[in-house]
């Protein structure tokens, strides 16, 4: 069962059946799939399954593609996605802060799973990492495009508080 189960085989069955496209496969395993959500051509999602053997988990990661390119906004951007971590139950936000790319991270360990499980899993995680950024993207628009904004003031109006 879960000994034998080859991770990306399940992702790709996984993907086919939704009849979702891989955009790319790279070495290490990470499958990436391009979404057509484009708004404004600020809004691009991308999900990226992380399967790997070794660790037998799998991570599902939403990227915006638009980059907080200014260094001084990036520490705006990091103080609203530390706020709306605080009330997650799952998954996280992340930013580099190297290139300003902005994502939200969701994992699964899958070390008893069989390929069912693995189904659910991904069905389940896809859901709620387009979700969560898509709840959160505005946000971290407006944090990006308006420097008068206070990251306090733009979390109570996403999470609607």
């Amino acid at each position: 069962m879960a000994a034998t189960l080859n991770i990306q085989e399940a992702i790709k069955a996984f993907v086919a059946e939704k009849g979702w496209k891989i955009a790319t496969t790279q070495k290490d395993g990470t499958i990436v799939l391009l979404f057509g959500d484009k708004d404004d051509n600020e809004r691009n999602v991308w999900v990226t399954f992380h399967g790997r053997e070794q660790q037998r988990d799998i991570r599902v990661r939403c990227a915006q593609c638009k980059m907080v390119e200014n260094v001084k906004d990036r520490d705006r951007v990091l103080e609203f996605l530390a706020r709306a971590n605080w009330g997650l139950n799952i998954g996280s936000f992340k930013i580099d802060m190297n290139d300003g790319e902005t994502f939200f991270e969701a994992a699964a360990d899958i070390k008893f799973c069989d390929a069912e499980d693995v189904n659910m899993l991904l069905t389940t995680l896809t859901s709620i990492v387009r979700s969560t950024m898509d709840k959160y993207q505005r946000g971290i628009i407006a944090m990006m495009n308006d420097s008068s904004l206070e990251p306090s003031s733009v979390i109570s109006i996403v999470e609607g508080r």
